[in-house]
């Protein structure tokens, strides 16, 4: 945007998904969007700054995984 990168995060579940633009691909976007709500699974390429998700269970990104083989 206006001569600078940007990340689109996505956050969905069986209901709602939720994109949103941030300045930073940082962890620290993902507490700001879900707050105190600690989801069910965490799907996610392997980016450090996802690997200290607040959820229960990890899949990784099987679609980046194919990518990168």
């Amino acid at each position: 945007m206006n001569g600078q990168n940007e990340w689109e995060w996505v956050f969905q579940n069986p209901e709602v998904c939720f994109h949103t633009i941030c300045a930073t691909r940082g962890g620290s976007v993902i507490y700001a969007v879900l707050e105190d709500h600690e989801p069910e699974v965490w799907v996610s390429d392997l980016f450090s700054a996802q690997v200290n998700h607040p959820a229960k269970q990890w899949q990784v990104c099987l679609a980046h995984q194919r990518r990168d083989c």
